[in-house]
């Protein structure tokens, strides 16, 4: 059932499938609408999207406009609602591998393999300034809770903290024996979690720098973001349960439970296999907000999936 649904989402807007409209009607019914599909067979169709792989996709707090990020060096901007291609961001001179919006929606922040994090007006795109001072490449960035701090995590095997309203550099966090990987605040925004290369999470005071614990997770992870009810941290493995406080934890490799997710070759929902991906839309990055699902590819294409629930 989940190869023909996503035979069914997936089969380019042109073919003869999708002018059979009593077929098109037999897919997956949680699936309202899909957008960025090929028109048509065509293996070498242009696409619009990045000319290289997308590395990171991120919504505004609204969840009114997407920003994505390519080994292509650039940013794009797309209307979240249609995914209508807006703008394009250029600058940077290397691979672009995080984005985040402020929790305002007033700015967008992109780290790159050229050390370096540009800051951006997101509702203009305007170019406003560039913090340096990593010695390799940003992995990966965060704007507090209260937007008043950015963190940014690099291949140097440090996490940087910095005013985020003025760009000033404020503090270093070292102790990863490995290039960091995901960074992360907690809702309340007194704890930073950092993942690294070494394969621990190393926790973090926030407001002082101060260091906490490290936890291991005895993989590398990619992604990191603290639970909103929970003692918890949802990574790309799985989640990282707290055990006791903060005194220790244990990595349960299981799919996270919630709303949508997207896991390499499989769109998951309350946990359970919903849409299996075909090669060509297999996700490299991903984002979830309002129903709408967003999936990067190396392909440079850019796809929307819109979710009813019933």
């Amino acid at each position: 059932m989940q190869i023909y649904g996503a035979a069914l989402a997936f089969c380019p807007t042109r073919s003869e499938l999708k002018k059979q409209k009593q077929y098109w009607k037999e897919r997956l019914p949680s699936i309202k609408t899909v957008t960025g599909v090929r028109e048509t067979w065509d293996p070498y169709q242009v696409l619009d999207g990045h000319n290289h792989a997308v590395t990171a996709v991120a919504f505004s707090p609204d969840g009114k406009m997407l920003a994505s990020a390519s080994n292509d060096e650039t940013v794009r901007l797309w209307d979240a609602a249609t995914g209508a291609y807006k703008q394009t961001l250029t600058g940077h001179n290397h691979t672009v591998m995080a984005v985040a919006f402020s929790p305002n929606g007033k700015m967008l922040a992109s780290a790159s393999n050229d050390e370096t994090i540009r800051l951006w007006d997101a509702a203009t795109g305007a170019y406003k300034q560039t913090l340096t001072g990593h010695n390799g490449g940003v992995t990966a960035i965060a704007f507090s809770p209260d937007g008043k701090m950015l963190a940014s995590a690099s291949n140097d095997e440090t996490v940087r903290l910095w005013d985020a309203a003025i760009g000033v550099y404020k503090q270093t966090l070292t102790g990863h024996n490995g290039g960091v990987t995901a960074i992360a605040f907690s809702p309340d925004g007194k704890m930073l979690a950092s993942a690294s290369y070494d394969r621990t999470v190393r926790l973090w005071d926030a407001a002082t720098g101060a260091y906490k614990q490290t936890l291991e997770a005895h993989v590398s992870l990619q992604s990191l973001s603290f639970s909103k009810d929970g003692p918890s941290l949802m990574t790309n493995r799985g989640l990282l349960i707290l055990s006791s406080g903060i005194f220790g934890a244990c990595l349960h490799e299981e799919r996270p439970t919630c709303a949508v997710f997207a896991n390499e070759d499989w769109i998951t929902l309350g946990g359970q296999n919903l849409l299996w991906l075909p090669t060509d839309y297999r996700t490299e990055c991903s984002a979830f907000c309002n129903n709408i699902l967003v999936l990067g590819h190396a392909s440079g294409q850019v796809t929307f999936l819109e979710f009813v629930y019933s």
